[in-house]
């Protein structure tokens, strides 16, 4: 049996096949505003898209008039498909198909010019298990100008209070932190989204995370869980929430229940490190009414490597 879990989490190099690459392109809530935001900077630009994977965003920054795209991906399988679909375009004279990580590129293999345009869908719910935040510090760095236009521009990583099911059956008692695909039973939510941290793409980020926020509970109930979400600013005025195929939310579970009423203040604490596994996320949220009543789960019980707290 697969999960869709493996579909939002790539391998141990790094790559996702082509059943999730087929799932992406025929996700319309995922692709119109990427297409939208597509056609209104690329025309006369000079585009570098990292993780072109099928190329299809690529593609139709060339079709939109771009002056030349640069379609990164380091996947040899991927970059098979996509040198095909490249060449069965029509666009080949305008798209360079360069297989590499992006993090090693230099301003040689962009024709010596940083690049005015970056489309990078390194995507996943708070960045925990993809490599968005290191790629862009890379080509901002490196290969974009400061005045570059970045597809998406930022994404804000919101977190709910829920109380989730954890029993089933009355049998089977489970506490992990779980994808909140289409068919899943939803939990029920406690609070507002609440912003724990916002991030600008075209700018440099850090990594390491270790942040706290409080979160206001609009309903009395019991919290047993924290609902994390990563909508994006794709481009002015467009956005992306979530979908099955592209950072569904993640409901993360506290080892201990919190009884809260409505205006109670609870304080939510994480410490990860972009770019890792859910495994090795910590959270832990307690009362600012009651110091001593916490509750805490590391996971997999293990340290981000490189935080302190």
């Amino acid at each position: 049996m697969t999960s869709r879990i493996a579909y939002n989490n790539p391998d141990g190099s790094g790559a996702l096949g082509l059943p999730y690459h087929y799932e992406m392109l025929a996700d319309r809530r995922r692709l119109a505003p990427l297409r939208r935001a597509i056609r209104l900077v690329a025309r006369d630009k000079r585009v570098l898209e990292s993780g072109a994977g099928s190329g299809v965003l690529s593609l139709l920054a060339a079709k939109a008039g771009a002056r030349a795209v640069y379609a990164v991906e380091r996947d040899p399988a991927m970059v098979r498909f996509l040198r095909r679909n490249v060449e069965a375009s029509g666009y080949g004279s305008v798209v360079r198909v360069i297989e590499r990580d992006t993090r090693d590129l230099t301003l040689d293999d962009l024709d010596g010019e940083r690049v005015e345009v970056t489309i990078a869908e390194h995507l996943s719910t708070w960045q925990v298990t993809e490599p968005q935040i290191s790629v862009l510090n890379y080509i901002n760095r490196h290969l974009a100008e400061e005045s570059a236009v970045r597809i998406p521009g930022g994404a804000f990583n919101c977190v709910e209070l829920v109380r989730s099911q954890y029993r089933f059956e009355d049998l089977v008692e489970l506490r992990t932190h779980y994808f909140g695909f289409t068919g899943i039973r939803k939990p029920q939510v406690l609070s507002a989204p609440t912003l724990f941290r916002q991030i600008d793409f075209s700018v440099i980020n850090e990594l390491m995370i270790d942040q706290d926020v409080d979160i206001v509970a609009t309903r009395d109930g019991v919290v047993n869980g924290l609902r994390l979400t990563s909508p994006l600013q794709v481009f002015d005025g467009i956005s992306f929430r979530s979908s099955d195929s592209l950072m569904p939310p993640v409901i993360v579970p506290l080892q201990e229940d919190l009884e809260v009423q409505g205006g109670d203040v609870v304080n939510v604490r994480f410490r990860y490190r972009c770019e890792t596994s859910w495994s090795r996320v910590e959270c832990e949220a307690r009362r600012r009414d009651s110091p001593g009543c916490s509750a805490s789960e590391s996971l997999n019980a293990q340290p981000v490597a490189g935080v302190t707290g």
